[in-house]
């Protein structure tokens, strides 16, 4: 008897131990935990519990994940509420049995207190995984949708052109177009790659060239990168350059000294260069000349009949009077057979030699000036500086401009040089002559660089007489090889896009979302794919460039983007001298 009830005592005391121990565990691990539990069921709900046959397919790892998180809360929960504490219950009061009533009392004595100091975790836990749960589902959901549709691998795919990206993607780049040389090729440019783009030097030759971009964009730069190289491989260069470039001209001069070639500085605006406008060529080339210098063509209206009669007096006085200005006016003073000066019946052909006569560079002494036809002849190099703001240059360039076409097309047999005849600011300088010259004058070994703003430029000339539809397709037709710098308008930048032709590519057409019941939108897994004609060259990639960024456009290969840069000048360069008596005069002046 005492024997079993030492046994009892001992199991008395081991239950005592334990139920100890577990109290002091609960306390307080068994609300966190249960807090935990909650936490976890509340934020990921409580159904499903297993995965539907019907979507096994859909159900990712994440989601096999939830299922069994979602299991471990509820057998948790289970363990800690349903089998815990009635546990500690029965073994409370079986250890504390001594005195009825004891180890109840005890038992809810100890769980009220505990209840009160921990309690309040089980609703935090549940609204703490509530307010999750909505955050998640309607912040955190999005965005993940957003990441996986960045991360995700896709198939080919093409995103459509965006102003927003493209502005300031393309940045200049600065390198020494001098070390991209290649005999036998034009250096351009640099492409995407940093690889040099070149033009077979036989395509620029054959082929005329259209350059096209706002004011300080990188037309001068490419221009002057260009006209070097025809230089060095032995053309005969004339740049008209209305706008009186600062570093072309140096450019120019420092390549005809290492390539031995002369080079001929001509300022229209200043009588120290000299040319006679109408003096040079054959008789009916200066005939033309003077014609189309004063508007005395015919255009189609009233005053055709009186242009008639001036030509018709220009006719009788050229024999006897040549064709200098000052010889022109002075017949033009004389009578006619009716006792009248002559001038009287040609108005307009003696005004304009008044306006001419009052340029000094435009009236060199007898036989004096430069002669255009004996530098083609030399191979020469000109440059032409002109003027946008006085009118009287500016017809004075554009006769100049007609005289080396002629004069070019004349000589053509004799010539032994290729010339290369570019042109600054086309919107000014475009005439009939030039227009037709671009269909006629590359089989005369002459190859023509234009370049303006825009393409309202061709629509809307400096001359008014002009039919713009036939100019605009004779530069666009005849200009094989272009590079265009940033569109100044939308009308060029489509222009110049539907210019690169198009490309077949494939976009997502339509991808689905679906929101949730707390106001999340997601992505679903599914798009649709279709193929798209875009243009190779998109508007808003032309109205984005940044300056000396273009696009090249040239026969037999694709429009590609390139990036230009500048050759130095040595602007310390002394361009032309003054002629020996006019040096004396001045020196003589100053003393």
């Amino acid at each position: 008897m005492n024997g079993m009830n030492g046994l009892q005592d001992a199991l008395n005391g081991t239950v005592s131990q334990a139920v100890i121990a577990a109290m002091r565990w609960s306390t307080p691990w068994w609300w966190v935990c249960t807090a935990v539990a909650l936490t976890t069921l509340a934020l990921i709900n409580v159904l499903p519990w297993r995965v539907p046959p019907a979507k096994e397919a859909e159900y990712g790892i994440w989601e096999v994940l939830k299922i069994a998180l979602r299991r471990a809360a509820v057998y948790a929960l289970v363990a800690l509420v349903l089998i815990f504490w009635p546990g500690m219950y029965f073994a409370t009061v079986a250890a504390l049995g001594n005195a009825p009533g004891q180890g109840h009392v005890w038992f809810v004595d100890y769980v009220s207190r505990q209840a009160w100091r921990w309690g309040w975790l089980l609703p935090a836990g549940l609204l703490l995984g509530w307010t999750g749960r909505i955050a998640s589902a309607r912040y955190l959901t999005p965005k993940m949708s957003r990441l996986v549709q960045r991360l995700v691998v896709r198939q080919e795919d093409h995103k459509q052109s965006d102003i927003r990206n493209e502005v300031g993607r393309l940045k200049a780049r600065d390198f020494d177009p001098r070390r991209h040389r290649r005999d036998g090729q034009v250096f351009i440019g640099l492409d995407a790659g940093g690889k040099p783009m070149f033009l077979a030097a036989e395509t620029f030759r054959a082929t005329h060239m259209q350059i096209v971009g706002p004011t300080r964009f990188g037309k001068g730069v490419v221009l002057g990168v260009t006209l070097e190289q025809a230089i060095e491989q032995g053309h005969s260069v004339v740049y008209i350059d209305p706008k009186a470039d600062a570093f072309i001209p140096y450019i120019m001069a420092e390549a005809c000294e290492r390539a031995g070639q002369r080079f001929i500085y001509i300022d229209l605006g200043n009588e120290d260069t000299r040319w006679a406008p109408f003096e040079g060529g054959a008789p009916r080339d200066r005939r033309s000349r003077i014609c189309a210098c004063f508007g005395l063509n015919n255009t189609g209206d009233g005053s055709d009949f009186y242009k008639s009669r001036e030509r018709a007096i220009l006719d009788t006085i050229m024999p006897r009077s040549g064709t200098s200005i000052a010889g022109l006016r002075a017949a033009l003073e004389q009578r006619g057979e009716d006792g009248k000066p002559l001038k009287e019946s040609a108005s307009r052909l003696y005004d304009n030699l008044v306006e001419f006569g009052m340029l000094p560079s435009l009236n060199p002494k007898k036989g004096g000036g430069n002669k255009i036809g004996e530098a083609l002849k030399a191979g020469a190099t000109i440059y032409v500086r002109g003027s946008l703001d006085d009118p009287t240059i500016r017809r004075a360039t554009q006769a100049f401009v007609t005289e080396v076409i002629q004069e070019a097309r004349r000589l053509a047999p004799e010539r032994t040089r290729q010339l290369t005849l570019a042109i600054d600011e086309l919107k000014f300088m475009i005439s009939q002559e030039v227009s037709d010259a671009l269909a006629t004058i590359a089989g005369f070994k002459v190859n023509m660089v234009l370049l303006h703003q825009s393409i309202h430029d061709l629509r809307s000339p400096e001359d008014r007489s002009l039919n713009v539809q036939a100019i605009e397709s004779g530069v666009l037709v005849n200009c094989q090889v272009k590079l265009l710098y940033r569109a100044s308008d939308p009308e060029t930048a489509e222009w110049a896009s539907l210019l690169s032709g198009t490309k077949i590519v494939r976009v997502t057409k339509s991808a689905s979302v679906e929101y949730n019941r707390f106001g999340g939108e997601a992505y679903t897994p599914k798009r649709m794919l279709s193929d798209l004609e875009v243009p190779v060259i998109s508007p808003n990639e032309m109205l984005s460039l940044s300056p000396r960024v273009g696009v090249l456009y040239a026969p037999e290969r694709l429009a590609e983007v390139v990036y230009t840069c500048f050759v130095k000048a040595d602007t310390a360069r002394v361009l032309y001298r003054k002629p020996v008596a006019k040096a004396a005069e001045e020196s003589a002046a100053d003393a």
